[in-house]
């Protein structure tokens, strides 16, 4: 029961209150994991193991800031009574201290600390990609450093061995798809025809999850030849299972994005592996062989040199969306309303400052409009409360604004919302094809890099690209001139889900055969090369 991550002896009266602090912790009483843990510091104020679990207690009880404070004297004033783990352990903390708070450049910095700071491979890799990916959300970072720090990631394992494959032929080709959110999530909408349509005449396919299940899992697993839970299995463990299986092509939904499956590609257990769908960048892994993408993504002659994979560009979008049953059955009955009302449903980390003054640059050309924003993270009144401040200070006035918190049935908001105002430089994906689908345009800005330019492919794939531009104040200018066109604004709104229905992006039978018909190329490759 001993915690194994301090170096300090200990006596056996601390010794007992420590098993004590574990079996609270374990049975998640904080109240009185504190109070034992206040017991260890009372005998000995510099435990370790006290200051440690205090900090624990606190972040479980979301009192981030007293967190920090005992976390900053146990990796400063005890950091020579620290283990390796130990002081991992704690960076662990400080990171996610910072992203509950919103700070999510101290988040960021700290991710990177705690991956330099792992005592394992599979450690540093989880934590690299979560700077990975909370690098993404900020415009000041280039492309190229975008793209260095992602190819840093395949350094980490550069000294694993990897599986070795032969020729060989079969009937069908064995397709494999592995992901942590085979379930009510967004990859599922973007990658839900390929279960449900493909061939089986020419393909066998499988699937690996690894994660939480829900009502989207059993019916998924009801769609695909073979279903493989991997939750509990270790990285080497389902890589060993995706080898015995002989899968010929191993497509990754994840990329850098929460829980992902990476560490598993790194081990090579399919001849052939590709990563699409699911994340906005190259990812950094010599391991990857491909990445999914399209031709207004990432245009012919354009980008490759950002990728450590070769680019397979559709011919139209590399996302078809399924929307869920909660979009198909929504109520698209507008509620009246006299003024226009912009939007954006995206998650708060993808609203920068910089944006936040665009769009009220929006609201000061547009007779008494105002700008919804609704996300998760404002579940919190005081998270709330901050960006309301946030807001004042660069210029906001009182009723421009409404903060709104997450709820299941956010669908039906859009009924309120004129104008969508998508964010940069990391675009919505999901949000985007949603307010479409319930018909509602999307104002969006997009650059040269792979990941900034989602809103543009969806929007040309729509006939739409007229909405979207790479300039800040012709963004400006588009959604002003959209706001004061009622009448070309209420065409948009009765028509756009029946153009997003009948356009590329919900064509999921051509959708299919194109990567289909990709698969097959790259096999063949494959196989020619040996």
């Amino acid at each position: 029961m001993d915690d194994p991550i301090f170096l300090e002896k200990v006596d056996s009266e601390e010794q007992i209150l420590q098993k004590n602090v574990l079996k609270y912790m374990d049975d998640k009483d904080f109240t009185s994991a504190f109070m034992a843990a206040k017991k260890i510091l009372f005998v000995n104020n510099e435990s370790t193991f006290g200051n440690y679990y205090i900090a624990l207690i606190l972040y479980e009880q979301k009192k981030y800031i007293l967190a920090l404070d005992r976390l900053r004297y146990l990796l400063n004033g005890l950091d020579a009574k620290l283990t390796d783990l130990g002081r991992f352990l704690a960076l662990q903390l400080v990171s996610l201290c910072y992203y509950r708070m919103g700070e999510d450049r101290k988040a960021a910095q700290f991710f990177l600390q705690t991956s330099l700071a792992a005592t394992n491979i599979i450690d540093r890799a989880r934590w690299y990609s979560n700077y990975l990916f909370m690098s993404s959300y900020f415009p000041e970072i280039t492309d190229q450093e975008l793209v260095r720090r992602h190819f840093e990631y395949g350094k980490i394992f550069s000294t694993i061995k990897t599986y070795a494959h032969e020729k060989r032929q079969a009937e069908k080709l064995r397709i494999a798809y592995i992901s942590p959110d085979f379930r009510n999530h967004v990859v599922v909408h973007f990658s839900y025809q390929l279960l449900a349509r493909y061939d089986r005449n020419r393909f066998w396919v499988s699937c690996y999850a690894r994660g939480p299940e829900d009502a989207v899992t059993d019916q998924l697993k009801n769609l695909v030849d073979d279903w493989n839970d991997i939750t509990n299995l270790s990285d080497e463990g389902a890589a060993a299972l995706i080898y015995e299986k002989k899968i010929d092509i191993l497509v990754d939904l994840s990329g850098h994005s929460a829980n992902n499956c990476l560490p598993i590609l790194a081990l090579k257990p399919a001849p052939i592996q590709l990563s699409g769908i699911g994340y906005f960048n190259t990812t950094g892994l010599p391991a990857v062989d491909y990445f999914l993408t399209d031709v207004y993504c990432d245009p012919q002659g354009r980008n490759d040199s950002d990728f450590c994979e070769k680019l397979i560009r559709l011919p139209h979008s590399h996302f078809c969306y399924t929307p869920p049953d909660t979009v198909a059955l929504c109520d698209r009955v507008r509620k009246a309303h006299k003024d226009i009302i912009f939007g954006s449903f995206n998650n708060f980390a993808k609203i920068t400052d910089k944006m936040l003054k665009i769009w009220l640059k929006i609201l000061l050309q547009v007779d008494n409009a105002k700008l919804i924003l609704k996300s998760p993270h404002f579940d919190k009144k005081h998270d709330q409360d901050d960006i309301y401040i946030r807001a004042k200070k660069i210029g906001y006035a009182s009723g421009q604004l409404e903060i709104r918190s997450a709820t299941v049935d956010y669908l039906r908001e859009y009924n309120e919302i004129d104008i969508a105002l998508d964010t940069y430089p990391y675009p919505g994906g999901g949000t985007t094809c949603e307010a479409l689908y319930m018909g509602v345009p999307v104002i969006t800005l997009y650059g040269d890099r792979h990941g900034s330019r989602f809103g543009y492919s969806i929007l040309k794939n729509l006939g739409l690209e007229g909405l979207a531009t790479k300039d800040f104040e012709k963004y400006v200018e588009i959604a002003v001139q959209l706001a004061k066109d009622k009448e070309l604004l209420f065409i948009l709104h009765e028509n756009l889900p029946k153009m997003f229905e009948m356009s590329p992006l919900m064509d999921g039978e051509n959708y299919t055969r194109d990567v289909e018909c990709e698969y097959e190329k790259i096999w063949k490759t494959w196989a020619n090369k040996l």
